[in-house]
């Protein structure tokens, strides 16, 4: 449920896509995701978009992972993730808008040098109040959060883009899961949403003629 509102299918038709926000698990996964918390002071390590398939019948993931952006079902995304934060755009928006923009990226390699530059970028916002430069930035891949910025700005263009904290003060770079987390929980733009909805099918609505 989104407050009382069953999780439903948008009047244009498009299934649910929501913004989500995950700890890593297991060796590995715990390994990296507290390397990644510890730097940002967040209780997250990966952002992502979690949508509704009608094809599939199932609840699919797709973003920046380990072995670049690609899109698995929610149970696989889980076994080395627990889902913590999920967001659903508000108002008259959608993220579809910006996920289209930007289906190009599939498969697109995943950022690691990018990510080690998130390093300085923590450092000396830790310092100075303000991010510093990801001096390691590869621009041909992409890590997680730098990801899911670019896809949001895709589809909140011009002043609105401008309205989530981050997109004023950040490159997409610049960007760490938690400092997106936290813009999108105090944007008027985002609203929360149990993380229940996504384990049962959403209603489908006729979409407007």
């Amino acid at each position: 449920m989104i407050g009382s509102v069953a999780a439903t299918f948008g009047p244009n038709g498009d299934p649910p896509l929501y913004s989500g926000f995950s700890a890593g698990k297991g060796f590995f996964g715990s390994l990296l995701g507290e390397a990644i918390r510890f730097f940002t002071g967040g209780d997250v390590n990966h952002a992502f978009f979690v949508f509704w398939s009608p094809d599939f019948n199932a609840w699919l993931t797709v973003g920046a992972n380990g072995n670049g952006v690609t899109v698995m079902t929610v149970p696989e995304f889980c076994k080395s993730r627990e889902i913590k934060y999920l967001f659903a755009p508000t108002s008259s928006w959608s993220l579809w808008t910006g996920l289209r923009a930007h289906v190009g990226d599939l498969d697109k390699h995943y950022n690691y040098t990018g990510l080690f530059g998130m390093a300085h970028v923590e450092i000396v916002k830790k310092l100075r109040g303000r991010p510093g430069a990801n001096l390691l930035d590869d621009r041909d891949d992409i890590f997680c959060s730098e990801w899911c910025a670019e896809v949001i700005r895709a589809a909140l263009p011009g002043s609105k883009g401008n309205a989530l904290a981050f997109m004023a003060r950040y490159k997409a770079d610049q960007i760490d899961p938690s400092s997106l987390r936290d813009s999108e929980k105090g944007s008027v733009w985002f609203a929360p949403v149990p993380l229940g909805v996504i384990t049962r099918s959403p209603l489908t609505v006729k979409p407007a003629a």
